[in-house]
């Protein structure tokens, strides 16, 4: 009795051949005996990626791969069904257990290996309800051609499939890769009088869900100021009129560029011209 380990090279091959010889002994000649052994590759099995998909989707299909086996069948822990379960690639309907549970494990496993043992790989299926998108409320701006910082919030943990676009013509700082951007604008979106940003979130099998907020451009506020003519000696009060803007919360007065004087409402300011 003894036991023979193949070699890689024989499992390459796929079989070897064992001779058994007797010993020699005086009034006999040596005896062999010969046996052939088939060696079998064990079978590897492939269920494919982790699959996230939307609730309302029909089906899910799944794409798995089997080698050194004549067949496959699919089981799932959940309790929706497969249309094709002894095929690789085959679809899944999941039920509304399934959906309840957001989550179901996947096996592929497989037959017709002769004398190897079966083998098996596990996938899952996540089910996600559309994403929810919050992008906050409308931003008021200048009309400056601003940088406009934006932020989404998006209440799901299994997608960065998002994209950023606008009514404008602008274009974002970051490309897509990020929930934080930066959008650029350009003349042609501070003519408008607003433009719309959206944030559009994808999840697999048409989950898709967006969010909008709108950015309104105003004329920044001016100050005009009017000509006075005075003789030396004159006190001269300047008034400054406010422009597209209701009432001005601060002012400045600049004489030379140095600051004269400083403060709130009225925008005025009371001059001697004493050696002028």
């Amino acid at each position: 009795e003894t036991v023979y380990t193949p070699s890689n090279s024989d499992k390459k091959v796929g079989k070897v051949s064992l001779l058994l010889t007797s010993n020699k002994e005086k009034c006999h000649q040596p005896i062999t005996g010969k046996v052939d052994i088939s060696i079998r590759q064990t079978p590897i099995i492939n269920a494919g990626k982790d699959i996230i998909s939307c609730k309302d989707a029909p089906a899910v299909i799944f794409n798995g791969s089997v080698e050194n086996a004549t067949g496959v069948l699919w089981t799932t822990k959940g309790t929706g069904t497969f249309d094709t379960p002894n095929n690789t690639k085959t679809r899944y309907i999941f039920s509304e257990e399934d959906k309840k549970v957001g989550k179901v494990t996947l096996t592929l496993s497989s037959v017709g290996q002769e004398m190897c043992n079966s083998v098996s790989d596990d996938v899952i299926l996540n089910l996600m309800g559309v994403p929810d998108v919050n992008l906050g409320e409308n931003l008021f701006y200048c009309n400056e051609k601003p940088l406009i910082p934006v932020k989404g919030e998006v209440e799901t943990l299994f997608t960065n499939d998002w994209e950023w676009s606008s009514s404008g013509n602008g274009y974002f700082k970051n490309n897509n890769t990020s929930l934080e951007d930066i959008y650029h604008t350009t003349a042609g979106d501070t003519l408008t009088d607003s433009i719309r940003i959206f944030l559009t979130v994808n999840i697999n099998s048409g989950c898709v869900n967006y969010d909008f907020f709108d950015v309104y451009f105003f004329d920044g506020p001016k100050l005009k100021l009017y000509d006075e003519p005075a003789c030396i000696g004159d006190t001269i009060i300047l008034n400054a009129q406010p422009i597209n803007v209701d009432k001005i919360g601060t002012y400045k007065w600049f004489k030379n560029d140095t600051l004269i004087q400083e403060g709130t409402e009225p925008v005025s300011y009371t001059h001697l011209r004493a050696h002028e």
